[in-house]
């Protein structure tokens, strides 16, 4: 009676259920092998063989050694590195603008001895002029050093964002590692043994 056909009722949905997961592997796989044809430079509708044998060799990875190395190499990070050197050398130049200038000029002019009317002519004569910029108004100084030092603080908050981004990259990358490696573990040692019993 009606113990059977909730049976029935039960495993047709479940054969709906399998044959929804298989279009959308079936889905999944299409894009994926565009993808990998796309890497292999090949049309997209290229048939792709099946693979005879699968390295299922685990991977060595150091979080530590991964994540230096992607922090030593990472673009973005040095130019955000240049940028903070560059900010504090602005800050120390405009430091400077506070000292007092000093000018020193010295002027050489050449008059030929054309003729005897000038009493001057052919006395070369020379010049030297001494100046001295006293910096008077440091309000202008002031925001000078003040917007180099926001700057460097804004590049450091920047690399410092970065950086972090960088870490978590790598942790995330490692962490998918593992849980692929535990995965084919489960299969090799679980699945697999009950599927060829």
């Amino acid at each position: 009676g009606q113990g059977i056909q909730a049976q029935v009722l039960k495993a047709d949905v479940e054969i709906s259920t399998i044959s929804t997961r298989k279009l959308d592997f079936q889905k999944m796989r299409t894009g994926v092998m565009a993808r990998l044809n796309a890497l292999m430079d090949k049309p997209a509708n290229s048939p792709i063989d099946k693979a005879a044998q699968i390295d299922t060799t685990r991977l060595q990875t150091d979080e530590q050694a991964l994540s230096s190395r992607a922090l030593s190499d990472r673009q973005e990070l040095l130019a955000n590195q240049a940028m903070i050197e560059k900010a504090e050398y602005m800050r120390k130049l405009a430091k400077k603008n506070y000292w007092p200038d000093f000018n020193v000029q010295a002027t050489y002019i050449t008059i030929p001895k054309v003729n005897d009317i000038f009493t001057d002519a052919g006395k070369d004569p020379f010049s030297i002029m001494v100046g001295l910029n006293l910096p008077i108004w440091f309000g202008k100084r002031n925001a000078a050093v003040e917007q180099a030092e926001e700057t460097r603080a804004a590049q450091q908050l920047m690399y410092e964002n970065l950086h972090n981004m960088v870490e978590a990259e790598i942790r995330d990358i490692v962490f998918q590692i593992k849980t692929i490696e535990e995965t084919l573990h489960l299969y090799e040692q679980g699945l697999l043994i009950q599927a060829e019993s």
